[in-house]
């Protein structure tokens, strides 16, 4: 890809670069930080990126790296959602009473489940991207997505907390 494409593909990337981030981080100002440092990153290694279709994982893996290399060095610990802005606090454009239940909850899950809970739910990315950007199997996405749907949907209907533990009957481990 030429500069000026991987530079328009960049562009058109931030926005979804930018939630990630504050998914990541839950402080508007680390998520900016974040952002920035992943697209200079983004930027001297472009020669990587070969199509515009393998864009999204690829730039979403070097955010999420360099939010892990950060936490390493710095021990810097997520803060608590609630203390997120309000715009940053519903699931795609439903501001319902469900949406911000559900979107509590994803934040309650263990870091692995909940991070690929929101690209599949939020970001919409497929099983394979979510493994791209996260470094793991496609069985591992799999997996954690199916405990993290089953989590969220058995705390909406009451009958269990998200990381509590025990998945009702169902003995679901963290």
């Amino acid at each position: 890809m030429r500069a000026s494409e991987i530079r328009a593909v960049l562009e058109r990337l931030t926005p979804p670069l930018y939630r990630y981030c504050l998914h990541l981080t839950r402080d508007q100002h680390l998520a900016e930080d974040l952002a920035q440092d992943t697209m200079l990153k983004a930027w001297k290694h472009r020669a990587k990126l070969r199509d515009e279709h393998g864009a999204t994982p690829w730039l979403l893996s070097i955010a999420n790296n360099t939010w892990r290399d950060a936490r390493r060095r710095a021990r810097v610990r997520r803060p608590d959602a609630r203390h997120l802005p309000p715009q940053t606090q519903t699931l795609a454009d439903d501001p319902g009473e469900q949406s911000r239940r559900a979107l509590d909850l994803m934040n309650q899950l263990p870091d692995r489940q909940r991070d690929v809970l929101y690209l599949s739910a939020v970001e919409g990315l497929s099983n394979p991207q979510i493994a791209r950007a996260l470094e793991i199997s496609a069985g591992a996405v799999k997996a954690a997505l199916s405990i993290a749907r089953r989590r969220v949907a058995d705390a909406l209907r009451g009958s269990v907390q998200p990381a509590g533990g025990v998945g009702g009957s169902r003995g679901v481990q963290p």
